[in-house]
């Protein structure tokens, strides 16, 4: 597991230097299929690719592969147009329940009076504190917020994307949870800003919450 992590990490070093997917696969011995996946989000520009003295073969590659990504992206803005005309305006009542699922998924369900829901997507955090807000009439001055990161994070850095992603105050953050081993040694980056975990204490609405959570269980029992 160790060899692949570091393997991984060199696969991005390289990449970013502006080597070729056949260069990088000499160089440390991977597969094509973990390559690919590992250097999906790291095209090289075509001055990177005319830079370098590659080989015929491994110019057609890399625009082979940035056309596919080319032809991946005008797919997904497809499929977005359809989902978007098909989902329409999303009432009040919708969104409670969007926001119920997401706290069935990723909510505190256990602790009572403790309202957490713990994302590494911004996203996600947002629509989390607008339900909270709007669907449930918490106060956003109410929120309080801690981050996980790992040791080797610029922790300022981190903590001030945080603060304008979600557009909360400084003063709601509570001291980061810092975790010793090395966010740079991760092979999944999904969580490249760490997880943010959004809370409050409010038992009355945890409970109404809670029981929200067993009327839509028992609709399928």
């Amino acid at each position: 597991m160790k060899a692949l992590v570091e393997k991984h990490s060199k696969a991005l070093e390289l990449r970013k230097l502006g080597w070729s997917y056949t260069a990088i696969k000499n160089k440390i011995n991977v597969s094509k299929s973990s390559l690919s996946l590992w250097l999906h989000d790291f095209p090289l520009t075509e001055k990177q690719i005319q830079k370098f003295s590659l080989l015929a073969r491994e110019r057609r590659i890399e625009h082979f592969r940035e056309t596919f990504r080319y032809k991946r992206q005008f797919s997904l803005n497809k499929a977005y147009d359809i989902q978007k005309v098909k989902i329409g305006r999303l009432c009040q009542r919708e969104i409670y329940l969007m926001g119920l699922m997401l706290y069935w998924g990723e909510g505190l369900k256990a602790t009572r009076g403790t309202i957490s829901f713990a994302n590494t997507n911004p996203a996600m955090i947002r629509m989390a504190i607008y339900w909270l807000i709007k669907c449930n009439g918490l106060k956003r001055s109410k929120l309080r917020v801690k981050l996980h990161l790992y040791s080797d994070m610029n922790i300022v850095n981190e903590t001030n994307y945080w603060v304008r992603e979600l557009n909360l105050p400084l003063t709601q953050f509570k001291k980061p949870y810092i975790k010793e081993s090395r966010f740079g040694n991760l092979t999944q980056k999904g969580f490249g800003h760490g997880t943010c975990d959004l809370g409050l204490c409010d038992t009355k609405k945890k409970d109404l919450i809670i029981m929200g959570l067993k009327v839509v269980a028992d609709y399928f029992s």
